[in-house]
């Protein structure tokens, strides 16, 4: 089989082995791929890996020796399933890539959007902490107590519920992870 990664530079800038590949058959690793050089270079391709590139029918219809795609992320928005579907070309995704950042993330934004964080920063980088006539130069109150937030994801929001200091949170999702 031969195998093409299109965008390898993408998730993989060199710390991790395509060995697990390579004991499938041949592999070509790009680091990049400009749109224009897709079928060029997966003309051959049985299977081609990719991130960021966009895979349309049109692109299917030109490598009549493909039969795998496979997503290096979470989501399906670069490749035309329906087109795959038709053209018989099976469409894998990675679905627990990045949960626990992800979930660290959404926390993150969540503490800056109650405390305000940068602008407090930024309001002390700028002089204003030495300028304050009372101990705080907060001019935007933090969150009440008690709050409760909601987050509506897959394995992302129910990781988000378990992180500490997540003392009530409402989690949504399509379905119920192990462990609710």
């Amino acid at each position: 089989m031969h195998i093409v990664i299109l965008d390898g530079g993408s998730t993989n800038p060199g710390d991790v082995s395509w060995a697990p590949l390579r004991a499938l058959g041949s592999v070509t690793v790009y680091d990049s791929t400009k749109p224009e050089e897709i079928v060029e270079r997966a003309k051959d391709a049985e299977a081609v890996i990719l991130n960021r590139n966009v895979i349309s029918r049109e692109i299917m219809q030109k490598l009549p020796k493909l039969r795998f795609i496979g997503l290096l992320a979470t989501g399906y928005n670069t490749v035309d399933v329906k087109a795959a579907g038709e053209l018989g070309i099976t469409v894998c995704n990675v679905p627990l890539y990045c949960v626990e950042t992800v979930a660290q993330q959404a926390f993150a934004l969540l503490l800056e959007l109650c405390n305000h964080t940068e602008k407090i920063s930024a309001a002390t980088r700028g002089g204003d902490w030495d300028k304050a006539e009372t101990m705080s130069h907060s001019t935007h109150p933090a969150a009440r107590n008690g709050s409760c937030p909601s987050v509506i994801s897959g394995r992302s929001s129910t990781r988000f519920s378990k992180m500490p200091m997540s003392s009530r949170c409402i989690a949504r999702s399509r379905t119920r992870p192990a462990g609710l």
